[in-house]
């Protein structure tokens, strides 16, 4: 499952020549600006995705996880974001086997022939992703329809069906014709998964898609993307703070820290052996196994605001380890095996 280690997260190698990469973001920055006042979300990020692979995109709530995603699949705001600089190269093969598209060059016409086709995303609220006055199915169906206009209503009832199947759905058939305040949280994470799945993507981002459920079926729906994965042969991003479930499906993992890529490898070597103070407050925070009686670590403090301006190390002023060398950006270091991070210390 780890056979392949990513790529550092600040020098990039040409991985595509070899066919390695289907999504290579490179030095992308993004500013909310807001009374005024102008904030960075993302502040030079670089991830790499591989072909077939989960990537974990770890870190606390406001880190700029979901912003990232969104960027991906160009569903940022038209008014107050700035796209600063970067790129987003996807691998489609539309432009040759090896010659990737910038998605942010494109428009809002020039994005829909890669999204809900090659670049799907499971958002994060399963109990209002969905449309309350349209069935459950005529939304699989509406998404199936727009990139095939050669089926017949029946083809696209059938695939449908077929859809909400594989998404693990019992008595699809069923279920079709459901609305979804008819549905269980489960039932409607399946929904927005089998829209997800509709028109086989090349990449799925799901976007904490076991948030607001109990812990059966979120095993029930992160078993589900670790099948999907392999059945489709699709790359899936899976945002989430959930440590644990990073540890049980991803391959690869990149923390984020508001705004920042901090460190990046292998989940193996990320959980055996974490070098940034971020990632190592993180898993000290996991409960550990036979624990009774026993306080949890706490990070002290919490993520600052995008509109607080932080010189060098956005990490230092809850961390236990700050010097004063931390008032400069700390460098990337290699740690070998593929894993990269970013301290002083």
């Amino acid at each position: 499952m780890l056979d392949k280690p990513s790529e550092s997260f600040s020098a990039r190698p040409d991985g595509c020549a070899a066919g390695r990469a289907l999504l290579d973001i490179n030095s992308l920055t993004v500013a909310f600006n807001k009374n005024g006042r102008r904030g960075v979300v993302l502040d030079d990020i670089s991830v790499k995705i591989p072909h077939g692979k989960i990537v974990g995109l770890v870190g606390e709530s406001g880190c700029g996880k979901t912003v990232l995603g969104s960027s991906i699949i160009g569903l940022l705001p038209e008014r107050g974001v700035e796209v600063v600089s970067g790129e987003i190269n996807f691998y489609s093969g539309e432009n040759g086997p090896y010659a990737p598209e910038n998605l942010l060059n494109l428009n809002y016409h020039g994005m829909k022939k890669y999204r809900g086709s090659k670049i799907s995303m499971i958002f994060q609220e399963p109990m209002s992703s969905l449309n309350p006055v349209y069935t459950a199915g005529s939304q699989i169906a509406e998404t199936i329809k727009n990139k095939n206009y050669n089926l017949s209503k029946a083809e696209i009832t059938a695939r449908s069906i077929e859809m909400l199947a594989k998404a693990g759905m019992p008595d699809p058939a069923r279920v079709y014709d459901m609305y979804p305040h008819q549905l269980s949280g489960g039932m409607r994470q399946r929904v927005v998964i089998a829209i997800a799945l509709a028109n086989n993507p090349d990449l799925i981002i799901a976007d904490e898609p076991t948030t607001a459920l109990d812990i059966t079926v979120s095993e029930q729906i992160l078993f589900l993307l670790y099948n999907i994965r392999e059945k489709f042969d699709s790359s899936i991003i899976l945002i989430t703070h959930d440590l644990s479930v990073v540890a049980n499906v991803c391959d690869e993992v990149y923390v984020m820290y508001r705004g920042t890529i901090v460190e990046n490898g292998p989940a193996r070597e990320i959980f055996t052996s974490p070098k940034n103070p971020y990632t190592i407050g993180l898993m000290e925070s996991l409960p550990e196994a036979g624990a009774r009686g026993k306080s949890l670590h706490v990070i002290g403090g919490n993520v600052p605001s995008i509109f607080t301006e932080i010189k060098g190390c956005k990490f230092k002023d809850r961390c236990h380890k700050a010097r004063p060398e931390c008032l400069e950006m700390p460098p990337v270091k290699n740690a070998g095996n593929g894993h990269y991070y970013r301290c002083h210390f």
